[in-house]
């Protein structure tokens, strides 16, 4: 009999921040009711022709799913997996686990195991990333071409800040993409009794060098952000779990200030499309910067956030916060 339940899919190579990645999607299918789908990608003999990671790849190289390890490499490949599954055991004895070697370019391979999957959860870094590099190859591929939402998780954690609330941080422009990204923080938010940072990137410094612009446009432009902001949160809320929530319109660079915003958060959600500055953030360079700066899972959303609705129902309260501006045009 197939089952049905969401299907959670990980990577897993046996490095410390793949540990990390099966335990946040352990976590995801206790929360969801889910499998998971517990993957290690041992190269073939292509994998070295793997691809440079350039915006205009569609993934590394396949290489040939005949093309398998020799006796030892796959041994090696077994060992991993079965680790991942005894770990899996120990943590999450409830959970069913699904392991699966795969064969040739670990993001090509991660990809399609993914294909259909509701979250693809990888660690920021593997085993044979660079020291120093918060995140690796691998895991930016996976972000930019994966069809499903992707949870990057990396090595070391900010829990610093000590906040009172769990805080789950989600960038909003109004765009479909982050309507899509609110939705899923407020599911997030919801299972993990979590508070939810609403927060819009107003870029000011940068429209201050266009010369047309005068500073009653910026201000105009800073409360039309907080009235989208507000007015996005406010209909969420309707829909979704009791809540608390803070809204914040912050100046600066969006991907460094969304950073910043997300140190010590259980989450940072992000919109895999958008408009404005949130649009930049899944497009290039800016992205790669939230992913190789965060301190805090990053979650790229893509489908339906609502594929899997939470249950429970209470009153949401919304406050708002620090530099938000009410008002009308």
């Amino acid at each position: 009999m197939t089952d049905r339940r969401v299907r959670i899919v990980v990577g897993f190579d046996g490095s410390p921040t793949s540990l990390l990645a099966l335990n946040w999607a352990l976590t995801e299918a206790r929360l969801r009711d889910g499998i998971v789908m517990l993957c290690h990608v041992s190269p073939g003999r292509r994998a070295s022709g793997d691809f440079p990671d350039t915006p205009d790849s569609p993934g590394d190289s396949p290489g040939d799913s005949s093309d398998a390890p020799g006796d030892e490499r796959m041994a090696t490949a077994q060992r991993v997996l079965a680790r991942g599954v005894r770990h899996a055991s120990r943590q999450a004895p409830a959970v069913r686990v699904i392991p699966e070697l795969l064969f040739g370019g670990p993001a090509h391979q991660l990809l399609s195991a993914a294909s259909g999957a509701a979250l693809l959860v990888v660690g920021a870094r593997g085993e044979d990333g660079f020291p120093g590099l918060r995140l690796g190859s691998v895991s930016a591929q996976v972000a930019r071409h994966a069809t499903c939402t992707v949870i990057v998780v990396p090595g070391l954690v900010d829990r610093a800040g000590n906040q009172r609330h769990r805080q789950i941080v989600v960038g909003v422009d109004g765009s479909t993409g982050s309507r899509a990204a609110l939705a899923f923080a407020f599911a997030e938010a919801a299972d993990r009794q979590a508070e939810v940072r609403a927060v819009y990137v107003f870029d000011a410094a940068t429209l201050q060098t266009m010369a047309s612009l005068q500073r009653k446009d910026l201000l105009r432009l800073h409360v039309r952000a907080a009235d989208t902001l507000h007015g996005l949160v406010t209909a969420q809320a309707e829909h979704d779990p009791d809540i608390e929530i803070c809204c914040e319109v912050l100046s600066g660079a969006p991907a460094t200030t969304l950073t910043a915003a997300a140190a010590g958060a259980e989450l940072l959600v992000l919109g895999s499309r958008g408009h404005g500055d949130i649009a930049a953030l899944m497009l290039g360079s800016t992205s790669h910067n939230v992913l190789h700066n965060a301190t805090c899972p990053v979650a790229v959303i893509r489908g339906d956030p609502h594929a899997d609705p939470t249950g429970s129902r209470h009153r949401v309260r919304v406050r708002d916060r620090g530099s938000l501006v009410r008002g009308g045009s």
